[in-house]
């Protein structure tokens, strides 16, 4: 009951902080769509040195990935701990957060390198593979930002983190991946070498999206709207599990 009893009130201080922060500002809500743009523009400049440099260029690709995400942690983390969102030097916010994420596309991409090199040929053991990595270290964006690491240390962070806190991260997950299946898109899009990373931008954006029929648009703005929510609740959710234990929760009599 205990146990209950605290998820509840996490969450229930989660949701407080995320409405406030989103009622203070609304643009936030919109954050994913502009950030999977940029994305997928990036990915349609870095396309075709990817079809000439093969595997090896790979290590070049997530170069725009981190610098633009980098902008995107940036007011996260500005709109974490000072409640508004700063859109000013863009110099220090490519830079602020480019090295921890690159970092940790760098891990990806060797583990993806190891996977493809021995699991090949075995598909369901490849997905049971992403799979774990895609749970396990599913709050990594929220250390890079809310705890400054990078690297390998990200990672093991991110192992502790979920060793205590794995039923509290997961329910709400399990929430937004059911909402987008409910509207008709498939969760294994987020079983991939860079889901935990590219997850703030939700589902992506293409040129292809404009060849589908309108009720698709629609959905396709739901999804980004509620995964800009998501991130918000991701981040006050995470700041409220890494700075205190259930124990302390309990000793302070928030539960």
């Amino acid at each position: 009951m205990k146990y209950l009893k605290d998820i509840k009130v996490v969450y229930k201080k989660s949701l407080s902080g995320t409405i406030y922060k989103i009622k203070k500002n609304p643009v936030v809500l919109f954050f994913p769509l502009i950030f999977s743009v940029l994305i997928s523009l990036s990915n349609r400049a870095f396309g075709s040195l990817l079809q000439v440099g093969g595997l090896y260029i790979s290590f070049l690709t997530p170069v725009l990935y981190a610098l633009i995400l980098s902008i995107y942690l940036d007011m996260l983390s500005d709109l974490m701990y000072y409640d508004r969102v700063h859109i000013g030097n863009f110099k220090s916010s490519f830079r602020n957060y480019f090295g921890p994420i690159y970092s940790v596309y760098f891990v990806l991409i060797l583990i993806n390198w190891v996977v493809l090199m021995f699991f090949r040929s075995s598909y369901y053991l490849t997905y049971i593979i992403w799979t774990a990595i895609f749970l396990i270290f599913n709050p990594i964006v929220e250390t890079i930002y809310l705890k400054d690491e990078s690297y390998i240390s990200a990672y093991s962070y991110c192992l502790n983190f979920m060793k205590d806190n794995f039923i509290h991260w997961l329910i709400p997950l399990v929430v937004y991946v059911g909402i987008q299946h409910f509207l008709g898109f498939s969760f294994l899009e987020y079983i991939s070498d860079e889901a935990i990373i590219t997850l703030p931008i939700g589902r992506g954006f293409s040129l292809d999206i404009f060849r589908g029929p309108a009720s698709y648009y629609i959905k396709y703005l739901i999804v980004e709207i509620i995964t800009g929510f998501y991130i918000i609740f991701r981040g006050n959710l995470f700041k409220i599990l890494s700075n205190s234990t259930m124990r302390k929760r309990q000793y302070m009599g928030e539960i």
